[in-house]
């Protein structure tokens, strides 16, 4: 009597085993998912963060509905809602984007300021993926990235404060001081994008170096 229960409870195991598999096919992992290293925004929205949404096998989650939530983030000031945004405003302090069928999901974020003491918080289909701190060209979070950014950043050279590594590599180094030289002049687009054009750097720079 024992072995026959024995039996049945391994054939239902058996059985039941596959069927729960099923159940995490395109339920978002944080292992599997890939998520830039840090996040780096500047007003114009000419810097992208890159997110890839993958379930447990690994396979690509196809309109996974990706959320960033700078709530815990005061520092960080997205720019006024505009119809040409790449992306779906949720209130004041979130973003939303439906990945495509790579679960692929580009954010160019149009913000500026700094997340140094809490990182955001990325979401696929209200799963957690990943925290990452924010960086910025716009250093002061006014919305206009100038020379005083270009100051602000330049202190924290050679230094732990990774709100200036805007190369994700945990430096802060000249290559950072030359990664802010093109954004000069950078803000948030009007609500009807007009051409402008923004200031460069490139001729004073080595006087802030």
């Amino acid at each position: 009597m024992k072995l026959t229960l024995l039996a049945l409870a391994v054939a239902t195991a058996l059985v039941a085993a596959p069927a729960t598999a099923p159940a995490l096919s395109g339920v978002p992992s944080p292992f599997e998912s890939t998520v830039d290293p840090c996040l780096v925004a500047c007003p114009a929205g000419d810097i992208v963060f890159h997110i890839v949404v993958r379930d447990l096998a690994n396979n690509p989650v196809i309109n996974s509905v990706v959320q960033i939530d700078f709530c815990g983030c005061p520092g960080v000031t997205l720019c006024p809602q505009s119809t040409t945004d790449p992306y779906v405003r949720v209130g004041p302090c979130q973003i939303r984007k439906v990945a495509d069928v790579n679960g692929r999901a580009d954010f160019a974020i149009r913000a500026g300021g700094l997340c140094a003491n809490q990182d955001v918080r990325v979401f696929a289909d209200g799963v957690l993926i990943a925290f990452r701190r924010v960086a910025s060209p716009d250093q002061d979070g006014n919305l206009m990235v100038d020379f005083a950014d270009l100051l602000l950043a330049k202190a924290k050279k050679g230094g732990s404060d990774m709100t200036a590594d805007f190369n994700c590599d945990a430096f802060v180094t000249d290559a950072d001081m030359d990664f802010m030289v093109p954004h000069g002049g950078d803000d948030c687009p009007p609500p009807d994008p007009t051409p402008t054009i923004h200031s460069s750097w490139g001729s004073l720079k080595v006087i802030y170096r």
